[in-house]
């Protein structure tokens, strides 16, 4: 366990991406340490994080589902020490902000062929 002072979260960059997950972020703050192991909590999911310094770590966001009529979801984010599930930064009012990763297959194109030329 952990007893120490309680972290402060500032900022968190970029705060938009896909819905596939997997944009790298930096979360900016203070109370990290590189004794410490962290979590990156999207909404109700954890990522591992890595300390990049005493006042930012890296993480990766996970994926989310965002139904068909979705376009964008906005989620909390927050950060815990050594696996924990309780919050060890103090809460902020940072959010990721995830957009759905359009496919081919997802947009109807009319008309659906034509020249190959011209």
């Amino acid at each position: 366990l952990h007893y120490g002072t309680i972290g402060i979260l500032s900022a968190i960059v970029p705060s938009i991406g896909p819905s596939k997950g997997g944009t790298m972020v930096t979360v900016s703050g203070s109370g990290f340490s590189a004794n410490d192991e962290f979590l990156c909590w999207f909404g109700e999911y954890a990522t591992p994080a890595q300390f990049v310094s005493e006042s930012s770590i890296s993480c990766r966001t996970s994926p989310t589902y965002l139904g068909k009529d979705e376009i964008i979801s906005t989620v909390p984010v927050r950060v815990t020490r050594n696996s924990s599930t309780t919050i060890d930064f103090a809460i902020s009012d940072l959010n990721f902000t995830y957009f759905k990763a359009w496919q081919a297959s997802d947009v109807d194109l009319i008309p659906s062929s034509g020249p190959l030329i011209g």
